[in-house]
C-alpha cells in the first residue's frame, strides 16, 4: 500500500482515513448514499458544462470536495472525459485506483470514496470540525441510536444553536483556559500531539459536548485566536470566514436537499512563511479544479504553487443526505440554515470584539 499513506491531520470523523503519498487527495469509508448525493452533484455539473453554461454564480458544489470516484467505478467518466480536471488530481487518482482495490479485498461490505485532500498545500493547518443541526439522525436510524442522538442534542448546542464543536486541531502548545459543562477538566479532552515538528492540541467530542449557548463564542476563539498569528492575519480570517459563511447560508437556501449530520471544515494556515510569500492574499473561494481549455494552458505556463487559498470552509460528510424530490414542500434544509445562521452571529460577535 505504499500509494496510501495515515491521514497527516484530522479534527474528527472516522478511522479509515487515508491520503495519497503527495496529499493531494483523501480516501475514507463511505456509503452508497454519500456516492449518490455526489454522483446527483457532479452529474448536474456535467450538464452545465455540455448545455455550455458558462455563469459566474456560487454553487453548492464549490463548498464541497471534490469528488473522484470510488472503488466500484474508479475515476468517473465524467472527470475524465469532459470534466477537465487538473491532470494532476487524476493521475493521484489513477495511480491509488490499485491499492484502493486491494483495500476492498475482505471488506465486501465497505467502500472507499476518493475525494479531494482539503489539507493539501497547507504547511500548518489548524482544523476545526462542526456538526450541523438539531435533529442528528436520519429515518433509519434504530430507536436505541434515535434516542442516544436526542439526548446528546438537547444537552448541548446542537439543540439550542443547530451546530456543535465536533473536534479542532490548532497549532499551540498552550493549554487555555475554558469552564465546561459538568466540570469537565479541560485536561481530559486535549491531547497534545507532538508526532510531527510542530505541537498541535487535539480536541476530542467532549469538547464540543461541554461547550453551552453561553461559552461556545469562548471554544471558538480558542481556534481562530490561541495562535501566534498576528492580529491583522487573525482578522482576516475571521472576516473571510464571516463572508463564506454568508455565501454558503444563500447557496443553501436555493438548495432542496436533506442533509442529517454533516459538517463544516475551517482551516487556515498558521505558516506566516506562507502568509508573507502571497502578500496576505486570501481569496474568499478556493480555485476549482474544473479547469477550461485557456486556464489549462495558463496551469502549464506557471510554476505557483497548486493551493493559493490560506484558509478555507467545505461542507463534508453526506453519509445521511439527499436531493429532495421536486414535489417535496421543503423549499430547503432548515436543521443546517439555522446552524449557520447562529454561526454568522457569533463568528459577528467575535469580529465586534477584536476590531
Amino acid at each position: 500500500m505504499d500509494s496510501l499513506t495515515e491521514l497527516n491531520h484530522q479534527a474528527a470523523g472516522h478511522p479509515d482515513c487515508m491520503q495519497t503519498v503527495d496529499g493531494s487527495l483523501f480516501a475514507k469509508l463511505t456509503t452508497q448514499q454519500e456516492i449518490d448525493f455526489y454522483n446527483a452533484f457532479q452529474q448536474e455539473r456535467q450538464g452545465e458544462i455540455e448545455e455550455e453554461i458558462d455563469d459566474e454564480r456560487i454553487r453548492l458544489q464549490d463548498w464541497m470536495p471534490v469528488y473522484i470516484g470510488n472503488l466500484v467505478c474508479g475515476v468517473t467518466k465524467e472527470l475524465e472525459q469532459t470534466g477537465q480536471v487538473d491532470e494532476k488530481i487524476l493521475k493521484a487518482a489513477r495511480d491509488v485506483e490499485p491499492v484502493m482495490n486491494n483495500l476492498q479485498q475482505g471488506n465486501d461490505n465497505k467502500q472507499y470514496i476518493l475525494l479531494e485532500n482539503l489539507l493539501y498545500g497547507y504547511n500548518k493547518p489548524s482544523i476545526l470540525d462542526i456538526k450541523l443541526g438539531s435533529k442528528l439522525y436520519d429515518s433509519f436510524a434504530s430507536d436505541s441510536k434515535r434516542q442516544r442522538l436526542e439526548k446528546v442534542s438537547q444537552e448541548t448546542t446542537s439543540g439550542s444553536l443547530n451546530f456543535r464543536i465536533c473536534g479542532m486541531k490548532i497549532l499551540s502548545n498552550e493549554i487555555p483556559q475554558i469552564t465546561l459543562q459538568s466540570n469537565i477538566p479541560i485536561n481530559e479532552v486535549i491531547e497534545i500531539d507532538n508526532s510531527g515538528q510542530d505541537t498541535y492540541l487535539a480536541f476530542n467530542k467532549y469538547f464540543g459536548r461541554g461547550l453551552t449557548k453561553d461559552t461556545i463564542k469562548d471554544g471558538l476563539k480558542i481556534f481562530f485566536l490561541n495562535n501566534n498569528l498576528e492580529h491583522m492575519i487573525q482578522k482576516k480570517i475571521l472576516q473571510n470566514f464571516h463572508t463564506r459563511l454568508i455565501l454558503l447560508y444563500n447557496c443553501l437556501l436555493e438548495e432542496k436537499i436533506e442533509s442529517i449530520s454533516s459538517s463544516l471544515l475551517f482551516i487556515f494556515e498558521n505558516d506566516i512563511q506562507r502568509w508573507k510569500s502571497l502578500d496576505y492574499n486570501d481569496p474568499v473561494m478556493a480555485d476549482s479544479p474544473f479547469l477550461n481549455e485557456q486556464e489549462e494552458e495558463e496551469e502549464e505556463d506557471t510554476q505557483e504553487e497548486t493551493n493559493r487559498q490560506l484558509s478555507r470552509l467545505a461542507l463534508i460528510d453526506f453519509a445521511h443526505s439527499k436531493k429532495l424530490d421536486p414535489t417535496d414542500p421543503r423549499k430547503y434544509d432548515e436543521n443546517i440554515v439555522k446552524g449557520i445562521h447562529s454561526l454568522i452571529e457569533t463568528i459577528s460577535e467575535i469580529l465586534d470584539e477584536i476590531s
